[in-house]
């Protein structure tokens, strides 16, 4: 505001030297002196324009940000809950999965079998070799 005032009343004494009084004349120095302040004052009022466009920017970034952020904290809150959620019934559903039988031991008990009906065993052998009176074959 003082600024404003500064330049017009430096506008009134450099354009209209007649209307002043004889005793508050303008002189060469005095023009030169308003017409420095007169820059100066315009070069603040750029530096405060610059100033004012870099605060406008940063309030629409804020505001952006403003807007985004909810957005963002929403959606990572939302899938945290549904992940929460689905655990018990994932961990409920991989317990309950049907599993395979472990094949080894069928196939242990498939050979230990084939092993007891061969007419001579190889695993099934004792320290006495006793043979029944009477073989019966399966087939």
């Amino acid at each position: 505001m003082i600024l404003l005032s500064l330049v017009a009343g430096s506008f009134v004494v450099a354009i209209i030297p007649g209307w002043s009084t004889p005793s508050s004349r303008v002189t060469p120095a005095t023009q030169e002196e308003l017409v420095r302040l007169q820059r100066s004052v315009s070069d603040l009022q750029g530096e405060l324009n610059r100033g004012r466009d870099q605060l406008e920017a940063d309030r629409r970034v804020w505001a952006e940000r403003e807007r985004n952020d909810p957005i963002i904290a929403a959606v990572i809150q939302t899938g945290g809950l549904l992940f929460a959620c689905l655990l018990p019934i994932i961990a409920v559903t991989i317990l309950l999965w049907p599993r395979q039988s472990d094949t080894a031991d069928a196939e242990i008990c498939d050979l230990l079998l084939t092993d007891a009906a061969a007419e001579h065993p190889r695993l099934l052998t004792s320290a006495k070799k006793t043979e029944s009176p009477e073989r019966v074959r399966i087939e």
